[in-house]
């Protein structure tokens, strides 16, 4: 299968593979077992939408957006500040962590990601409600497998930093933020564009 990819993105590809490979050998040898595994899923993600490209052409700014997720997560479960996962760092304090920044840009990127491969079955659409509210559930959906995954060393490892109760819901929360972010983004930025180069 022929694989079409710009300059740019073969260059991020690159620097995906170099990256998430390094942080894996770095957390195997500091026994961060955790971030080991969502370094697999970051692995499987980024060959997905490498691998779908050619088909469906996603955008620089998916696989930009996807490069920033990936550093982002992989620096939070490994930089330490002042004795803490770089994901504890409060920005907002009480309010705001690093950790629901990731998760509110990387549902953001996720559902562009999502807008990009169901595009062509949308079309037909012509309210552009009824396309927002299926992205938005669509990237809360995705949202809701990234927790699944986040069990995943829960159930298979005897300490991690995933959080109790409220950070699960508080995750949930910063996932469905992303998704509504990324729907009117779409909108206004996509659609309005598309609109306008119709009446030209």
């Amino acid at each position: 299968m022929k694989i079409s990819l710009t300059k740019f993105q073969r260059f991020l590809l690159l620097f995906n593979i170099i990256f998430l490979a390094s942080s894996a050998l770095l957390f195997s040898e500091i026994k961060n077992y955790e971030f080991v595994i969502y370094g697999f899923f970051a692995v499987g993600i980024t060959i997905a939408v490498t691998s779908l490209n050619s088909r469906f052409q996603f955008s620089n700014l998916t696989f930009a957006g996807l490069t920033i997720l990936n550093i982002t997560h992989q620096l939070g479960g490994g930089l330490m500040i002042n004795n803490a996962r770089l994901y504890a760092l409060q920005i907002i304090p009480g309010i705001l962590r690093f950790d629901k920044i990731v998760h509110i840009f990387g549902i953001f990127i996720i559902t562009i990601a999502l807008y990009e491969l169901f595009k062509h079955h949308l079309k037909n659409i012509k309210e552009d409600w009824v396309i927002m509210i299926f992205l938005i559930f669509a990237g809360i959906g995705i949202g809701v497998l990234w927790e699944f995954v986040e069990f995943i060393p829960v159930m298979t490892l005897p300490e991690t930093g995933v959080g109790e109760y409220m950070n699960t819901i508080g995750d949930l929360l910063s996932n469905t933020l992303g998704a509504i972010f990324a729907a009117t983004y779409i909108k206004v930025r996509i659609f309005s564009k598309s609109r306008k180069n119709s009446k030209q």
